[in-house]
């Protein structure tokens, strides 16, 4: 196990497209429920993380709400950098959250100049 520095950790961040190649990849996705309303969250492996959401062995709200689709996957590098994003998205509105749905160089944008992390879309399909 090797152990950044805070030096290493920002020069990870300021130079991100070279360090996805070197740290684990993370998928952070927003999926739409049965009632309308949306979920982010993140994972390493987004087809096994949406077959858990639609077989209801996910999170608790998307047990509850059911999964209609996926909405918007896109991957950034390492868990941190993931979970830095997922709150910068959970704390907008639901209106903020369908803007950037329709317009993802938008959100990458937002996200690089808010956070300084670079996003790459996911252009599998489910």
């Amino acid at each position: 196990l090797h152990v950044r520095s805070r030096r290493q950790r920002q020069m990870c961040i300021r130079d991100s497209d070279i360090c996805m190649e070197k740290m684990a990849k993370y998928y952070v996705y927003i999926l739409r429920c049965k009632d309308g309303s949306l979920y982010t969250g993140i994972t390493t492996n987004i087809e096994k993380r949406l077959v858990s959401h639609i077989s209801c062995k996910g999170a608790r709200y998307t047990r509850a709400k059911g999964v209609d689709r996926i909405e918007l996957s896109f991957f950034c590098s390492g868990r941190s950098n993931a979970s830095i994003i997922e709150a910068y998205i959970k704390k907008h509105n639901k209106k903020w959250k369908e803007d950037m749905i329709q317009d993802f160089i938008r959100l990458q944008c937002t996200i690089e100049k808010d956070l300084q992390i670079k996003i790459k879309k996911n252009i599998d399909t489910f």
